[in-house]
């Protein structure tokens, strides 16, 4: 009976093998294959289906915080703009303004004839008539809103005296820390699996649009009402190489003008208002590059445009492997914006010491010693009266400027909490201070840029002090448009 039952199992197995040739792993390929041929043949409709779902989530989430936040919140929506549910507004409305602009606005963009409108505006008469009809509509309209104060139409000198002062010394008139780990691996995984270049190429698009500049130098700019002015340059960390001169200029300035909306919370807990901060943030995107090409036009040749930026190809081996490349690099960038950093405020520090001891040898002490920030503040006091503040406070808005030029723009919000100030006066201030342009940040500039472009360091560092003027300067000049067109009930 063994023996039979012996012989009958090798049967049964030839049989079994017969009927599922190559046995259990065969059958586990051919269910993959199976799988692999059903999602490529539904790849549109699981494509749609996920948009859907995902869609449903957010305007559902996006639906219940706004319930919740109307029926059971205590907070107004001034105070929750850089953490809380107007943080989340503003998320929202970005997100549906991209997908907007991607499937309705772009496509009727493409269908426009650029031709046309390039051949009328190349025509000089049509071109002076259009920029005499936009100059007429401007002054009717700032006629009309100013017709309660006219004292705001002072900051239309600070305009006219920037934009002089820019042409003036134009490099070519006739062309007129945690953050940086956390950014440096996740932007080199994402420019692995290719995410990288749609945001560069998407981003990029729309500014370019407006305002005709490069896609790199638009997502920066762009980047930089987010982020701040060492973490925008790593969203272009596979393109920077290939950067012009113009380019790497307005690189530098678009980080100077602005502030980063991580440290806007700060800037409210002293008392500056939230809706200024934004504002100013997003008014310094377009005027740093407006500003930057008025100071340093293009006369190079562009090489990183929509169609490079798309054939850019990964040279990681895998996603660790970028996560591990971003890291490094972010630690290289740490180390030396620390110790520039050191070097920077050592030496602010050792000239204000300076200062204080020859002041004190002929009696100025006490609240009337001497430093870098009294001295340039007194030098700002016109600048301050051309921008729209009245005379009287002039001495108090000029320190602030001072502050944030030879200290930090922190140092600076911080003191104007505790100063009392007109709400014009205030709000003009608020402009003015809202941006990175003092001597550490220049050594951040350089440290950083000189890590990602090391072949690129004697443009960097004979270009970066006028990139923080132009930053400057684009700081002020948003406040004169801010005290321009604010009313005063508005305040």
């Amino acid at each position: 009976m063994q023996g039979d039952n012996v012989e009958e199992f090798p049967k049964k197995s030839e049989e079994k093998s017969r009927r599922f040739p190559g046995g259990l792993p065969r059958l586990l390929q051919n269910v993959q294959d199976a799988t692999s041929e059903m999602l490529r043949r539904n790849k549109k409709t699981l494509k749609a289906c996920t948009y859907v779902i995902l869609n449903v989530a957010l305007v559902g989430y996006f639906a219940w915080a706004t319930y919740y936040f109307v029926e059971f919140s205590n907070d107004t929506l001034a105070s929750t703009t850089c953490t809380g549910y107007g943080f989340l507004m503003i998320i929202f409305v970005l997100v549906y303004f991209g997908v907007a602009y991607s499937l309705i606005i772009k496509p009727v963009i493409k269908r426009i004839d650029t031709g046309r409108i390039s051949n009328f505006f190349s025509n000089r008469t049509a071109r002076i008539t259009t920029h005499v009809a936009i100059a007429v509509a401007i002054g009717v309209y700032l006629a009309i809103d100013t017709s309660d104060n006219r004292q705001r139409l002072v900051p239309l000198s600070g305009l006219f005296v920037f934009l002089l002062f820019g042409f003036l010394f134009s490099k070519h008139p006739e062309h007129a820390l945690s953050t940086i780990f956390f950014l440096g691996f996740m932007i080199n995984i994402l420019y692995h699996y290719g995410i990288m270049q749609k945001i560069v190429v998407s981003l990029g698009e729309l500014l370019q649009a407006v305002m005709g500049t490069t896609i790199c130098e638009s997502v920066n700019s762009v980047a930089n009402i987010f982020l701040g002015m060492n973490d925008s340059p790593l969203l272009l960390k596979p393109y920077l190489e290939e950067l012009t001169v113009s380019e790497i200029h307005a690189v530098m300035t678009s980080g100077f003008a602005s502030v980063a909306g991580s440290l806007l919370a700060g800037y409210i807990s002293f008392g500056a208002e939230a809706s200024h901060l934004i504002t100013a943030s997003v008014m310094s995107a377009p005027a740093a590059l407006c500003y930057s090409k008025l100071i340093y036009p293009e006369t190079e040749e562009v090489t990183a445009t929509k169609e490079t930026i798309q054939l850019l190809k990964s040279e990681y081996a895998s996603a660790l492997d970028a996560a591990c490349n971003g890291a490094a690099i972010a630690i290289e960038i740490v180390l030396r914006v620390a110790a520039i950093l050191i070097a920077f405020i050592s030496a602010i520090h050792f000239l204000n010491g300076v200062l204080s001891w020859m002041g004190i040898l002929i009696g100025f002490d006490g609240g009337s010693t001497w430093t870098l920030e009294t001295a340039v503040g007194y030098v700002f006091m016109p600048v301050s009266f051309i921008m729209g503040v009245p005379w009287d406070e002039c001495q108090l808005v000029g320190r602030l400027i001072g502050i944030k030029t030879m200290v930090n723009e922190f140092s600076a919000f911080k003191e104007m909490g505790q100063m009392i100030l007109r709400k014009r006066t205030k709000m003009i201030a608020t402009y003015a201070i809202c941006g990175f342009s003092n001597p550490g940040s220049i050594g951040i500039t350089i440290s950083a840029l000189s890590v990602l472009i090391p072949k690129k360091r004697s443009t960097i560092t004979s270009t970066v002090f006028s990139a923080f003027v132009a930053g400057e300067i684009t700081c002020f000049m948003s406040a004169c448009i801010a005290a321009l067109l604010i009313p005063d009930h508005l305040l």
